[in-house]
């Protein structure tokens, strides 16, 4: 299975270290196949570890998953 980054096309962006924003690279990435739409990457807030955390969105994923149902 070919993989490629999700980041491509939304830029560079910084995920570690948190600490040091001004020093940062980007080290984590999400691996996707081609046949996944990223509509949008990003980078998210500090939240106390090391590491920012990174997502994207995919209208392959957009709908709502209930448990319970």
């Amino acid at each position: 299975m070919d993989l490629i980054d999700s980041r491509i096309g939304f830029g560079s962006k910084m995920t570690w270290p948190a600490m040091l924003p001004l020093m940062g690279i980007t080290i984590d990435h999400i691996l996707v196949s081609k046949d996944i739409t990223v509509l949008k990457h990003e980078v998210g807030p500090n939240i106390g570890s090391d590491h920012y955390p990174v997502y994207y969105h995919s209208p392959r994923f957009l709908r709502t998953f209930n448990a319970f149902q």
